[in-house]
């Protein structure tokens, strides 16, 4: 590439990358046409050896995005699109400007059960309860 950032779906170009995981690559982006940022979590791409495993696998992961789209809580990022680039689909949220563990451990000392310093407001602390039980059935979290 000769400095020209990625643009996929003709309108997210691809910033840089901010992690990586099982869950896939995570990209900081900016949305073109909404000039908006975003980020763009780019899914692990399926095994080239197993072509119908790839679909199923392209098939849940658009599934999933499908609805989590619908969700609507304050402790939850939007979901704001889903696409297809080079076979591997791609999941659009609300860009969230977060430090990484390693910054808040350094920074806080070690955190307590709940992953936040106990400095941190009792409501922060309840945030993963409150999401899970949003998109949840009724005792499943």
């Amino acid at each position: 590439m000769t400095g020209k950032k990625p643009v996929p779906a003709g309108r997210y170009r691809l910033l840089g990358t901010t992690g990586r995981g099982p869950g896939g690559t995570l990209w900081r982006a900016h949305d073109e046409r909404l000039d908006r940022p975003v980020t763009v979590r780019r899914l692990p791409p399926g095994c080239p050896l197993d072509a119908a495993h790839s679909d199923r696998a392209r098939a849940r992961a658009i599934r999933e995005a499908r609805a989590a789209i619908r969700l609507r809580h304050p402790h939850t990022l939007v979901v704001h699109d889903v696409f297809e680039h080079e076979l591997t689909p791609n999941v659009v949220t609300g860009h969230l400007a977060a430090r990484t563990l390693a910054d808040l451990v350094a920074q806080d000392g070690p955190c307590a059960r709940t992953g936040l310093p106990p400095s941190a407001p009792s409501s922060r602390r309840r945030t993963p309860t409150a999401c899970c039980t949003a998109g949840s059935a009724p005792g499943t979290c």
